[in-house]
């Protein structure tokens, strides 16, 4: 009997300790400090990739479109990157801003509450260059890579540093 209640008791403090960490990172995310201060975008993540067509007039770029927001509801910030690069893919690799007649890099983050009245809307200058996202990893599921940049709105600026990105691409 001795071996039935010991041998129940090794399982139940076996199972009881494979409980699932409530701290765990969620699987998809976007995460960044702005201005210094770390943001995680775990809400609403979400990845798209439309493939290009190359052939004359009909010639469309490959975009990837990236979003995260720190909650869902209409006083959540949120961010969202774009990469337009004309290619039929986009692949691993570092892709910067500046803009010329056929690529682009772009950050944008909305600083919640958002309305039409008082948008809160800091976007990256296409002219400057200094944005930059880095593909590590990116397949027909997920995408995953790293970004920065500094963004304006009415005079003032905000830098994006630290940003890390792990999202499901939805075609």
């Amino acid at each position: 009997m001795k071996r039935v209640f010991t041998l129940i008791a090794c399982f139940f403090v076996l199972f009881a300790s494979c409980k699932k960490d409530k701290n765990q990172a969620p699987a998809y995310y976007v995460t960044a400090d702005v201005d210094g201060t770390s943001f995680n975008f775990t809400s609403n993540n979400l990845a798209r990739l439309m493939k290009g067509k190359n052939g004359g007039s009909l010639a469309t770029n490959s975009e990837l479109s990236l979003y995260g927001a720190t909650r869902i509801d209409q006083d959540a910030d949120a961010i969202s990157i774009v990469i337009s690069e004309p290619a039929t893919t986009i692949g691993t690799g570092t892709y910067t801003g500046g803009v010329d007649d056929s690529r682009f890099v772009s950050i944008q983050y909305l600083i919640g509450p958002f309305s039409a009245s008082a948008p809160n809307e800091y976007v990256s200058d296409l002219s400057d260059g200094g944005m930059a996202v880095k593909i590590t990893s990116i397949d027909n599921n997920t995408v995953q890579g790293t970004f920065r940049g500094t963004l304006y709105h009415n005079g003032s600026e905000k830098s994006i540093t630290n940003g890390k990105f792990n999202l499901p691409i939805n075609q």
